[in-house]
């Protein structure tokens, strides 16, 4: 704080009371004792700590390759023991990433070169955003995905205000208030209900598209999407002429958006057109309505769930399971579906519901959770309910060099998102 704020009262303060006076540090007066707050914890507390105190707790960043796929990633970080695995640190790995390659114009303040472009200043609105917003309680982690046309992010919990209120700007209802006050104080995520509508206008004057925001009701979620890709793209326009030949372009520019918005969005509906264009959500429903008529767009659903794709396009899942790869994080290990969670934790049962267990107890069981899937040392540790360290040290090596486990890459032992298998046909 002393680089953002070098003035700041809170600078000559001792670690202990600096950490009060920012809410990460507290007091219980029905117990009278003294120790970290749970935002503290989350914020600068140690992964095992935090999970002692929030179990289904996951931060995952990855960039990928494929626009539909989050498992074939190229870069990822997760609480994988390497590092803290808290969220400041996650904060600070995290946007080092959204930054690197970032395509953006030289700009010159005076004669100095501007580095702080519109771009950087949207990252870190969304990703404070999705961090202090996410309710890390729920079994969904927090994801950030960063694709090769577009920025994703995903925080556990649905919003606390609407959406259009949201983008809209004006007021602040955060889920973790602490967390928000520590960012603010180096300058990251105001409490004045403006980061949404700043990452909007980042975006904007860049002439991207418009950025994306909605909920998800399984599991509650809330999401946004940043495309790198413009509200009118020449290859969009070329297909869409392609498809619908002459009678396009007849089209004016409103209904040339809705046509692009769901050729690229996979469909359209009323509130997101409210989004990218500057038409009532009466004025929308005509336009799209007309579109429907002259055979440009499909209707499905009925009131507010209605959305609207190309003709001829195969309806697609209206709970957007293929979102930011969404579809696929149910056979990741670090993303279990809760059905498989509860698997899972009744199969760790006579292990993790006593304190002393016999060795081969303890090998029997790692072999069935791994079977047929690959597990991080974290996540057995979590299963289990034992030290990730003690794990790996008296029985994973073990049972890798005896053949009984595999290595998820097993030419570097050593490897950030190392996990582990029963070797087919062993039980």
């Amino acid at each position: 704080m002393t680089a953002t704020k070098p003035d700041h009262p809170y600078n000559s303060e001792e670690n202990l009371e600096f950490l009060r006076k920012i809410g990460g540090w507290g007091k219980d007066r029905t117990k009278g004792v003294e120790g970290l707050t749970l935002e503290g914890l989350l914020m600068f507390g140690k992964l095992e700590a935090i999970q002692e105190a929030m179990p289904y707790y996951f931060v995952d960043y990855r960039e990928v390759l494929d626009e539909r796929s989050a498992t074939e990633w190229i870069d990822r970080i997760t609480p994988d023991g390497t590092w803290s695995g808290n969220l400041y640190d996650f904060y600070r790995l995290t946007i080092q990433r959204l930054f690197n390659g970032l395509r953006v114009q030289f700009q010159l303040r005076g004669d100095e070169r501007q580095d702080d472009t519109p771009l950087h200043k949207a990252m870190r609105e969304a990703l404070v955003n999705t961090i202090i917003h996410a309710d890390y309680s729920a079994p969904v982690p927090t994801l950030v995905v960063k694709g090769p046309s577009y920025f994703g992010f995903r925080n556990p919990g649905k919003m606390r205000i609407p959406a259009e209120q949201a983008l809209q700007g004006g007021t602040s209802d955060s889920r973790n208030r602490n967390i928000q006050k520590m960012f603010s104080l180096i300058n990251l995520g105001e409490q004045a209900g403006s980061g949404i509508p700043r990452v909007v206008e980042n975006w904007k004057s860049q002439h991207f598209r418009i950025p994306e925001l909605w909920e998800k009701e399984q599991p509650e979620s809330t999401w946004m999407r940043l495309r790198m890709v413009s509200l009118l793209p020449e290859e969009t326009l070329e297909e869409l002429s392609r498809l619908f030949g002459a009678k396009f372009e007849k089209l004016n520019e409103n209904e040339r958006l809705a046509l692009a918005t769901s050729h690229i969005e996979s469909f359209v509906t009323n509130g997101r057109l409210q989004q990218v264009c500057d038409l009532h959500s009466h004025d929308i429903t005509t336009l799209l309505k007309g579109l429907v008529k002259q055979g440009f767009l499909e209707q499905d659903g009925k009131a507010r769930g209605t959305t609207y794709r190309l003709h001829g396009v195969e309806p697609i899942d209206l709970a957007r399971s293929e979102d930011l790869g969404e579809s696929s994080l149910d056979n990741d290990p670090s993303s279990i579906g809760n059905a498989i969670k509860k698997d899972l934790l009744e199969i760790a049962k006579p292990v993790r519901s006593k304190k002393r267990v016999r060795k081969e107890v303890i090998q029997q069981t790692i072999q069935e959770l791994c079977q047929g899937r690959f597990l991080t040392i974290q996540q057995l540790g979590s299963y289990l309910d034992r030290v990730p360290e003690d794990l790996r040290n008296r029985f994973i090596k073990p049972m890798v060099e005896s053949g009984k486990l595999i290595r998820r890459f097993p030419d570097r032992p050593n490897h950030e998102q190392q996990a582990y298998q029963t070797r087919q046909g062993d039980e």
